[in-house]
């Protein structure tokens, strides 16, 4: 949760999850609220490609205005705040946009870490 009457500021991106009650919302009020508020980048994801003409759909706000973000030669779509995004499986997968690496979730995190200690405990053996 994100109360900017105690950051004292509009957070720089927002996600909406889109579903079957919401996605109207995601793209009607909550996109105009969003815009009020100067949250210069708005996201909305579809995990089940069901409700959005696209399963990610992003915006960026120019003036007074958000306009939809064009996909990348990969699908992707970028972000002014270093990352990519994707639709993997029923997941958001953000790609580090400088070196192309996914950002790790935290059972991808501790399963990298098991590994690591698994290969680290085999060379001591």
């Amino acid at each position: 949760s994100f109360f900017s009457w105690e950051e004292k500021e509009s957070p720089a991106l927002v996600f909406e999850m889109a579903s079957q009650g919401t996605w109207r919302g995601h793209l009607g009020r909550k996109k105009a609220r969003y815009r009020k508020l100067g949250v210069r980048e708005y996201v909305i994801f579809d995990p089940e490609s069901l409700y959005l003409p696209t399963s990610v759909m992003g915006f960026d706000l120019v003036g007074n205005r958000y306009v939809p973000k064009k996909p990348q030669a990969d699908g992707t779509l970028g972000s002014h705040l270093g990352f990519r995004m994707r639709h993997e499986g029923y997941m958001l997968r953000l790609i580090d946009a400088a070196t192309g690496e996914p950002l790790l979730t935290d059972p991808e995190e501790a399963a990298k870490a098991e590994a690591e200690k698994a290969k680290t405990e085999a060379l001591q053996n």
